[in-house]
C-alpha cells in the first residue's frame, strides 16, 4: 500500500554478517591517583578485559607520556589472566602494561591513549533466527579476526611545590628518603687519598636525584663523583639507592674540615619538606715523604762508585773534544726539555677543563658517554640472544637504541616513544635513509617483544647486526 515503507529484506541463507563485539573486548587505562604533586609517582596500568578468545595481541601505538619521566615496570612474559566482574559481567582480565610515571612540572597533564591489536578467535555455525544464536553462531566465528581496541585518555592535576618551608638546597627530590655519609679515614698525609661516601635510599625517582652540593677545603683536590645506583620498579612505585664516592687528596698539612652535607625533599603523603644534615667531619693531614730528597754538597752516587777506578789507561789517540754548551744547545734533547712541559702542561689543562664539563654538564657527558653505553647495551643483548629470551632480547636491543638518543639529547630514556624518534632525528638533520633505518629496527622490537610466536635466531642476529649498524649511522650523522 502506498505510504508504507518496504520491509527489511532478510539475509539468504549462508550469507555473512560481521558483528560488533560491543563491550565483549576493551581496554582500560588505570591510575592510582589523578592529582599528585610534582615528581610524585603516578602507577599507570593498561589492563584488557575479554569475553572471547584472545590468540594473540601486539601494542600498535604506545601511548604518548608528555611531561612525565616514565620508568617502566616489570612484566611476565606471558601476561597472568584472572576473571573480575564489571557491572555483573564476567571477564578475562589480563594486565598488559604497567609504568610509574613522575611528572616533571606542575598543570594539567594528559595521558594519551594506548592502542592495541588482538587477534580473535570466532566459531562458526549454521545462522540461525534466534538473534542471540546469529550472534555466537554468525560464520564470522570461524576466523581468526583482528581487532584494534583503545583506551581512553586520563588527565592528571599536577600541584606544584609549596612555596611555604622551601628549603634553600631543595633540588625537586620527593618521595621518602635517608642519607648517610662516611669518610674511609679521620687520619692522612698529603698526597695521599680520602674517600667520602653519600648514599641517599628510599622510594622516589631515584635515576633524576641530583648529586649533593657542599664544600670542600681549599686545599683538597677534589674529583668527579662514582656513581653506582639500584632501583627497585614495582606496582608499589620506584625504591633503591643512589651512592656517590668521592675522592680528595690534601695537598697540604693540618686539621681540615669537611662541612656537614644536607640533603632536603618533599614528602608528598606529609605535604611538607624534610632535610637530613650528616654530622661534620675533622681530617688530620700530616707532612708526607718529599718527592724529592736533596743529597747536599759531596759527592753524588755515579761519583762515590768510582772511587778505586781512578787509574785509568793512556789514550794513544788524541780525542775530539767540542763545548759542553755547544753540543747541548739547539740539540733535539734541548728542544725536547723545553716543549715537553709546555705541552704536558697544555694536554693536562684541556684534560681538566674537558673532566669540569663532564662533571658540571649533564647533557655533555651523557652525550660524550652515549656510544660507548649504547655498546654495552648491545652486547648484554647478545647474551640473551636465544629463543627462550627472545623477548628480553628485543628490550635490550630498544632499550640501546632509545638509551643512544636520550643520552646524545639529554632526554630521560624511559619517556622517549617510538613516535618521537624520527622528530629527534630529523632535529638533528640525520638523513633519511639513517632515520628509516633506525625506526624500522625500533618497530622490529615493538612487534617481537609483544609477538605470540617466537622468532628464529636467524631473525634475532639480523636484528642485532642492524641495530649495531643503525647507531654507528646515526653517531656519524649527528
Amino acid at each position: 500500500a502506498a505510504g508504507r515503507s518496504a520491509p527489511p529484506q532478510k539475509p539468504e541463507a549462508g550469507m555473512q554478517t560481521k558483528p560488533d563485539l560491543g563491550g565483549a573486548l576493551f581496554l582500560r587505562a588505570l591510575v592510582n591517583k589523578r592529582e599528585v604533586y610534582q615528581n610524585e609517582p603516578i602507577i599507570l596500568t593498561y589492563r584488557i578485559y575479554t569475553r572471547v578468545s584472545v590468540t594473540g595481541y601486539g601494542i600498535k601505538a604506545l601511548p604518548k607520556t608528555v611531561g612525565f619521566w616514565a620508568e617502566e615496570i616489570p612484566m611476565p612474559r606471558q601476561p597472568q589472566t584472572r576473571e573480575e566482574i564489571v557491572n555483573g559481567v564476567k571477564y578475562m582480565v589480563a594486565d598488559l602494561k604497567k609504568m610509574v610515571l613522575f611528572p616533571t612540572d606542575p598543570g594539567k597533564k594528559v595521558i594519551d591513549p594506548m592502542v592495541v591489536t588482538c587477534q580473535v578467535r570466532m566459531r562458526n555455525t549454521r545462522p540461525s533466527r534466534d538473534i542471540f544464536n546469529n550472534f555466537f553462531n554468525d560464520d564470522f566465528f570461524g576466523r581468526e579476526v583482528e581487532k584494534n581496541i583503545r583506551s581512553k585518555p586520563i588527565t592528571i592535576h599536577v600541584l606544584p611545590f609549596p612555596k611555604a618551608g622551601r628549603p634553600a638546597d631543595f633540588s625537586g627530590a620527593v618521595g621518602r628518603f635517608n642519607m648517610t655519609v662516611k669518610v674511609n679515614k679521620d687520619s692522612v698525609k698529603t698526597n695521599e687519598t680520602v674517600t667520602m661516601t653519600v648514599k641517599i635510599s628510599g622510594s622516589g625517582n631515584i635515576k633524576m636525584l641530583p648529586a649533593p652540593k657542599f664544600n670542600v677545603p681549599p686545599d683538597f683536590e677534589r674529583y668527579a663523583p662514582k656513581i653506582t645506583e639500584k632501583i627497585n620498579r614495582s606496582t608499589r612505585g620506584v625504591s633503591g639507592f643512589k651512592r656517590f664516592e668521592y675522592v680528595f687528596i690534601p695537598r697540604f698539612p693540618g686539621k681540615q674540615r669537611i662541612a656537614p652535607i644536607s640533603f632536603s625533599y618533599f614528602d608528598p603523603a606529609r605535604k611538607a619538606y624534610r632535610t637530613i644534615t650528616s654530622s661534620e667531619f675533622l681530617i688530620h693531614v700530616k707532612p708526607g715523604a718529599e718527592s724529592l730528597i736533596s743529597l747536599g754538597e759531596g759527592l753524588s752516587k755515579e761519583e762515590v762508585q768510582l772511587v778505586g777506578k781512578d787509574i785509568r789507561f793512556i789514550k794513544t789517540t788524541s780525542p775530539k773534544f767540542q763545548k759542553i754548551d755547544r753540543y747541548f744547545y739547539g740539540s733535539p734533547l734541548f728542544w725536547l726539555i723545553v716543549f715537553l712541559p709546555l705541552v704536558a702542561l697544555g694536554g693536562a689543562f684541556g684534560y681538566r677543563r674537558y673532566q669540569d664539563r663532564l662533571e658540571e654538564n649533564v647533557a655533555f657527558a651523557r652525550s660524550q658517554r652515549a656510544n660507548q653505553l649504547a655498546k654495552k647495551r648491545l652486547q648484554k643483548a647478545k647474551k640473551v640472544l636465544s629463543e627462550e629470551t627472545q623477548k628480553e632480547f628485543f628490550a635490550e636491543i630498544s632499550r640501546a637504541m632509545l638509551g643512544f638518543l636520550g643520552d646524545k639529547f639529554n632526554l630521560p630514556t624511559a619517556g622517549i616513544m617510538t613516535d618521537q624518534v624520527e622528530k629527534l632525528m630529523r632535529d638533528r638533520h640525520a638523513d633519511e635513509e639513517t632515520i628509516q633505518k633506525y625506526l624500522k629496527c625500533l618497530q622490529i622490537c615493538d612487534f617481537q617483544r609483544f609477538a605470540p610466536a617466537n622468532s628464529s635466531i636467524e631473525e634475532m642476529q639480523s636484528c642485532y647486526e642492524a641495530a649495531s649498524q643503525a647507531i654507528i649511522q646515526l653517531e656519524k650523522a649527528i
